[in-house]
């Protein structure tokens, strides 16, 4: 039909009992070779936001509260307190 993006809510699919991700990568796989990409909604967790980046869905929207769980990985934050320490180490 042309359409820019379609736009399944992944949440509400699994609210209705629907396996969300499994319809979503039919989905993904039904768009390969059209210029129509999926704009996935209604994102709740981190396990679902990686598993909808393995299925190849580049947009996704996710609430604020999941962005803690997205950037606040133990080796980010490692890495974090080591470039902290080392940027003070430089100031003295």
């Amino acid at each position: 039909l042309g359409a820019a993006y379609a736009a399944p809510y992944l949440g509400r699919l699994e609210d209705s009992g629907v396996d969300g991700l499994a319809l979503i990568g039919q989905m993904q796989s039904l768009l390969a070779g059209t210029s129509t990409r999926l704009l996935v909604a209604s994102v709740r967790s981190r396990a679902a936001y990686l598993a909808l980046l393995g299925l190849g869905v580049g947009s996704i929207t996710i609430p604020p509260k999941l962005f803690t769980e997205l950037f606040d990985h133990p080796a980010t934050l490692d890495a974090e307190r080591g470039f902290l320490a080392d940027a003070a180490a430089l100031g003295d």
